[in-house]
């Protein structure tokens, strides 16, 4: 079935893509420079973060 090209608000644009491959690795990279400046990159300090919900513990046991 083809479609007739339609223009209004459902009509789709042409976007121009952007480069961002390394954008997550540079975004995580500065949280990890930034608390390794405050002094909050040891197991003890990243265990006492506010949203911590991962499974394993500072020692990297697994907590019930």
């Amino acid at each position: 079935m083809v479609t007739p090209f339609r223009q209004g608000s459902d009509a789709s644009n042409k976007v121009e893509g952007v480069y961002t491959d390394g954008a997550g690795d540079t975004f995580d990279v500065s949280i990890l420079a930034l608390l390794k400046r405050q002094g909050l990159l040891t197991k003890e300090k990243i265990a006492t973060l506010p949203g911590r919900d991962d499974a394993a513990g500072a020692d990297g046991s697994s907590q019930p």
